[in-house]
């Protein structure tokens, strides 16, 4: 049996978690979800998913941004793509710099957010093979 890749979603709005989830889900993802900061460690923490879609604005309390740095203490290579509604250049550099994979606005384009959590997947398991992961 193939395994399925492990995605967990972050994201303070529930509709948009739910469209993404039933949209990986058909591409035969196994998807948990988080709506805020702790539970998104917990997530992180318990699950080990393979590639995480990490909203930057999280409603009250830590943003996007604190999660990815809480994320990379427990998981250097953990594969985190940001999402946001709002483009800007200097938190889309300290994503980067931070370790986030890739860095995307909304209103998502589900075929191009299809491409990127694929070639981000790709990129991972090559990166972990040729280091003999």
């Amino acid at each position: 049996m193939v395994k399925k890749t492990k995605m967990l979603i972050v994201d303070d709005e529930e509709g948009i978690i739910t469209f993404l989830k039933e949209f990986f889900e058909a591409r035969n993802f196994e998807v948990f979800q988080a709506q805020n900061s702790k539970q998104a460690i917990k997530e992180v923490a318990e699950s080990a998913p393979d590639i995480i879609l990490l909203d930057i604005n999280l409603g009250k309390g830590p943003t996007g941004i604190d999660v990815l740095k809480d994320i990379k203490n427990i998981d250097k290579k953990a594969g985190v793509i940001m999402m946001t509604g709002v483009k800007d250049e200097e938190v889309t550099k300290e994503a980067l710099k931070l370790g986030a994979l890739d860095y995307i606005t909304k209103p998502l384009s589900l075929s191009y957010l299809d491409k990127v959590v694929i070639l981000k997947l790709l990129n991972l398991q090559f990166r972990n093979m040729s280091k003999g992961e």
